[in-house]
Parts: C-alpha cells; structure tokens; sequence
C-alpha cells in the first residue's frame, strides 16, 4: 500500500526516505511532492545530497538546499547555480571544509588569492584547479609541496624551470625530503 507523503509526519517522513531515497525507489510521483514541498526536500537532501542534481536551477541556486546536500555528499557542489559557485563568502566556506571542491568554483574564485590559500590549507588536491595566474605563485607551489612534489607538475612553466625554487630553506616551508626529490624528478622529466 502507498504512502501518503502529504500526511506523514515528519518523523515518518524521514524513515521512509531512509528505507526509499534512493533513485530507484521513489516514484516519480513521490518526487513531485518532494521537491515541491521544501521542508521535505530538506529532509531528503540532507540523507541523501545527490539530489540536487534533479533539482530545477532555482532551487539549485537556493544556499539554504544547497548546504543541505552538501551536509550529506560535498561533492554535491558542483551542481549548485553558477551565482553559487561564484560567491566568494560561500566557496570560503566550502573549501575550509573540503579545498579539492574549488575545482567546481567559478573562474574568479579558482583565481581569488585567499579562496586558494584556504582551500590549499585543507588539500593540496585544490592546486591544479587553481588559475594560470595562480599556479605562478611560488608560495602557492610551496604550500602544495608540503604534502607532495607530485603537484608541481601543474605549476607554471616559469615555476618548473626554477630549480632554485626546490633550494628554498625547506625546514622553513616544511617540505618534506621526499617532496623535494619528487619535484627535482618532475624537473627533470618536463625538461629533459
């Protein structure tokens, strides 16, 4: 027998998505209430933040659902509106908590000096989403090569012909032995 979704309860509500909010197990018709009810889309998007990607470009552009999803799946980012995307307060948020999201972030963001910097802190995976202009910052190289040399590969050609850039006091910086010798490796294959 068929739930009424209009009059569950809110607890009800919330075990029924549980065992059924899955894309293969609610009906289209289930659907068309859900989205159309926000406080049930709520609900649905924080147990199940893949929803977002059904979702019409208004409701796709709503900070409040967006955050919703991303509550349960970060990767959900990447379906949220473009004026989402290019909210800098917003992406600041997002990348304190997951830096590699910024790759979804709009242009201006993925070349906005403090975004990269935040992101960076959280994961050097953020490093080759980041703009031209921004892959040409040596401080920025410097950040990423803290956890691995595997990333100057997406550094500017101006940084991978700087072999004095692996000659920087790396108690400093903090780079690790590995990384250094990961970079001069990387040097010399770009080159060679």
């Amino acid at each position: 027998m068929k739930k009424n979704l209009n009059n569950m309860s809110e607890d009800s509500f919330k075990k029924y998505i549980k065992n059924n909010g899955n894309y293969l197990a609610l009906s289209e018709e289930d659907f068309k209430i859900i989205y159309s009810n926000r406080k049930m889309l709520v609900i649905l998007l924080k147990m199940y933040g893949n929803h977002l990607e059904r979702l019409t470009d208004k409701q796709r552009d709503d900070q409040e659902l967006v955050e919703a999803a991303m509550s349960s799946y970060m990767a959900t980012f990447e379906y949220a509106s473009n004026r989402l995307k290019a909210d800098k307060e917003f992406v600041k948020k997002i990348v304190f908590n997951k830096g590699s999201l910024i790759k979804y972030a709009s242009d201006d963001i993925k070349d906005d000096l403090e975004c990269a910097r935040i992101a960076l802190e959280k994961s050097p995976f953020a490093y080759p989403h980041l703009s031209a202009r921004l892959s040409d910052e040596e401080d920025l190289l410097l950040m990423t090569a803290k956890h691995s040399g595997y990333f100057f590969k997406y550094a500017s050609e101006r940084l991978q012909c700087d072999f004095e850039i692996i000659k920087k006091d790396d108690k400093e910086k903090n780079i690790s032995i590995k990384s250094v010798r990961l970079m001069i490796n990387d040097m010399y294959l770009i080159h060679k």
